[in-house]
């Protein structure tokens, strides 16, 4: 398995690779051409924290502009003059910070609200749906299995389903294989802190088969 990193490509689509080493770029957030700077979001260190980095065109003065744990959601300003940070972790809620291009803090802008509840509507569509009937499962066994105190976050009603289908089907575990997931990993981990992600490589005539089944 590879390392997703930054390449510049000349007018003759020869390679030069900007950043390098066991560890992943996830997606560059802004292009600073005046100041000569890559502004990234990259996980140099653990690999379920995601920081906020910048680096030369040529590869050269690379830094890490966010700190602490936690997967950073940061929006860069045009340019690289200022970005807001927002951190989570499973320990705090989320905290929004408004920095210089260069990672100092200006400001603290306070904490992200709590997530919303699923409106009642939302709810009965969903459960009226046929992606709902297609799991086979009772719904209000599924209400039963929410967390104590009422609570319909999306969190807490995604764990339920799979909580639920799991007891439906004798397991003791559940799990969960949308392909797509992939990209939201970050957000699975922040909600599911100890859940084990499993990376599975397929034979390319099942994916195809897997493909024409789903189109029928």
């Amino acid at each position: 398995m590879g390392w997703n990193h930054i390449y510049i490509y000349d007018n003759d689509l020869n390679a030069r690779a900007v950043t390098s080493g066991e560890w992943w770029v996830n997606s560059i957030n802004e292009i600073d051409d005046a100041g000569g700077w890559i502004y990234f979001t990259g996980r140099p260190n653990k690999s379920w924290d995601a920081q906020l980095m910048r680096v030369h065109f040529d590869g050269s003065g690379m830094e890490q502009l966010t700190e602490g744990d936690g997967v950073h959601l940061a929006r860069v300003s045009p340019g690289g003059t200022y970005f807001i940070d927002s951190v989570s972790n499973i320990h705090e809620p989320t905290k929004v910070t408004l920095h210089n291009g260069d990672g100092s803090a200006v400001r603290e802008l306070g904490n992200a609200p709590p997530e919303p509840e699923v409106s009642l509507p939302l709810w009965n569509d969903y459960s009226a749906s046929k992606s709902f009937e297609s799991l086979g499962l009772d719904n209000a066994v599924l209400r039963n299995n929410l967390p104590a105190g009422g609570e319909r976050t999306l969190v807490a009603i995604f764990a339920s389903i799979l909580q639920t289908y799991a007891e439906a089907h004798g397991k003791a575990r559940c799990g969960e294989k949308t392909p797509r997931h992939y990209l939201y990993i970050d957000t699975l981990l922040e909600w599911f802190p100890r859940a084990t992600v499993v990376f599975v490589v397929r034979d390319p005539r099942a994916v195809a088969a897997s493909l024409l089944r789903v189109d029928r």
